[in-house]
């Protein structure tokens, strides 16, 4: 499949962390800076040494490139003494498929390759733990305000990962996905769907459901062996709410 790729002006992650430090050196008070850098976007240009050392896949060269970058940033917290007592939250906005299912950037599907993102939370006294339970980005925001003893809004709907650091279980819930840039920008079908536990279905013309603890990678579609009119209801459901 051959799909349009997205261009999009961009900045280079040095010019973004420079003008976040130079802005984060005037502060003083507390503060909240989110820093976006954009590069692991095609066309992958990484500039070099990386360009050169990851000739063979670019997309990694770039990721490598904004690590190195990421580490100019702790390095100035821990310089100023504020690495101690900064909450840190690292994630991504989607991954890249890389021609996985046919696709070959982001934006037209909904698989796991593009949706399953990282999240690292640092925390001054926090331990080193990883949680292998589903989380959502709804999470993000009422996460942010356990650390930090803020009341949250009552509109949030995700659960604080303050818990789930900590060893405990977070309540059973379902975590919803769409992928509607296609359905808005060429008139195809939407895609939405759900992950509840071990399954994850995908409503559109053509169903799809996957067992992602066996088939993480979403290579068989199990929809056309199961009968698929309790997952329709439960994502109706969670749409509804």
């Amino acid at each position: 499949m051959s799909t349009e790729k997205f261009a999009y002006g961009e900045r280079k992650a040095e010019e973004v962390l420079d003008k976040a430090l130079a802005w984060l050196k005037d502060q003083k008070s507390p503060w909240f800076l989110w820093m976006h850098f954009y590069d692991p976007h095609d066309p992958y240009e990484p500039p070099e040494p990386f360009k050169t050392q990851y000739s063979q896949n670019l997309y990694n060269g770039e990721v490598a490139y904004v690590d190195l970058v990421m580490g100019r940033l702790v390095s100035y917290l821990k310089e100023m003494d504020l690495f101690g007592r900064t909450l840190v939250i690292l994630t991504a906005d989607h991954g890249e498929s890389l021609g996985q299912h046919g696709e070959e950037t982001h934006g037209y599907f909904a698989y796991n390759v593009a949706i399953w993102v990282p999240l690292i939370i640092s925390f001054p006294g926090l331990k080193h733990e990883i949680v292998r339970q589903q989380v959502s980005h709804i999470d993000i925001f009422p996460t942010v305000c356990d650390f930090l003893n803020v009341e949250k809004p009552s509109f949030l709907e995700g659960y604080s990962l303050l818990q789930a650091l900590k060893g405990k279980k977070l309540p059973k819930r379902a975590l919803y996905f769409e992928s509607l840039y296609p359905f808005y920008s060429r008139g195809w079908a939407p895609i939405i769907g759900y992950i509840f536990e071990k399954d994850k279905f995908i409503d559109s013309p053509i169903p799809e459901l996957y067992d992602i603890e066996v088939d993480f990678n979403e290579a068989r579609n199990i929809a056309p062996k199961k009968k698929l009119a309790r997952y329709k209801q439960q994502l109706s459901e969670i749409l509804k709410d």
